[in-house]
């Protein structure tokens, strides 16, 4: 379920002031459904604003530091990417690929995350060498 960016903000700033990063403390604070609650904590996973559930079901909330270090990731890691190339997940069906030619030239070559890191890890091996 995609939740709007003003309601991802809103669930972000529970979770801080809250210290809370459980599905059922944004269901009752947002008065959310557990589908939306629970699309907003998986994407504050993803983006480290909290942590994977542990074995006991709780999520710890990481310190707003973490998650500016994942965004500065995410920019270094766009910014690795070759001109002329896009990057897509490896997981794009290929109906994806076609939408995102229309998007940008036709002339574009398409590189999947794990071939740009193959590549990288082959340039800093070829360095040490």
């Amino acid at each position: 379920m995609d939740i709007s960016e003003e309601d991802y903000q809103k669930a972000v700033a529970v979770v801080r002031k809250c210290l809370s990063g459980s599905v059922s403390n944004l269901q009752r604070k947002l008065y959310w459904g557990y589908g939306r609650a629970a699309s907003a904590v998986d994407r504050m996973q993803d983006e480290f604003i909290v942590s994977p559930m542990s074995a006991s079901g709780r999520r710890d909330v990481y310190p707003e530091e973490t998650h500016e270090l994942w965004k500065e990731l995410q920019t270094a890691k766009a910014q690795a990417v070759p001109e002329g190339f896009v990057l897509v997940p490896m997981c794009a069906s290929e109906e994806t690929k076609r939408k995102m030619l229309r998007v940008f030239n036709e002339s574009d070559r398409f590189l999947n995350c794990e071939s740009i890191y193959k590549a990288m890890i082959e340039a800093r091996e070829q360095s040490h060498v």
